[in-house]
């Protein structure tokens, strides 16, 4: 994002909901890159952040099932894997998906929530978001 037009940049705020990506939860943000120059950072104020969010895992309770990975506070983000390193690969792509797809269409990214939960999760864990947006050229 460095070398970012000042064009492009506004296009970028209005693309991206800045207010909704702010930090809110704490357990919910995961500090990054801090060597970013602060001219950067200022013009991209939700940079150095990066979005994780709950995903409950269910493991398999017969021969042949798969791991079911939910993000319980991630909308339609649900997949599945053969084993839990799989499952952990195939839900972050999903989200990633869902979220380029919200992204495109100028929606905001969910929220995180810290309090989400599932009783019947075998497993909870804090998945990152991983994104790769381009501006489009006009």
């Amino acid at each position: 994002m460095i070398g970012l037009s000042s064009a492009n940049r506004d296009s970028w705020e209005r693309l991206l909901p800045v207010s909704r990506l702010t930090p809110g939860a704490s357990e919910a943000l995961l500090p990054i890159n801090r060597a970013m120059p602060e001219s950067t950072c200022r013009s991209l104020r939700y940079y150095g952040y990066m979005l994780r969010y709950q995903v409950a895992f269910h493991f398999p309770h017969a021969q042949g099932e798969m791991v079911v990975a939910e993000a319980l506070d991630f909308p339609g983000a649900v997949s599945q894997g053969f084993d839990l390193p799989d499952a952990r690969l195939m839900i972050a792509s999903a989200m990633g998906d869902l979220a380029e797809l919200l992204l495109e269409e100028s929606k905001p990214l969910p929220t995180p929530n810290p309090d989400a939960s599932a009783t019947d999760a075998d497993l909870i864990e804090l998945v990152s978001l991983s994104v790769h947006v381009g501006a489009s050229r006009v």
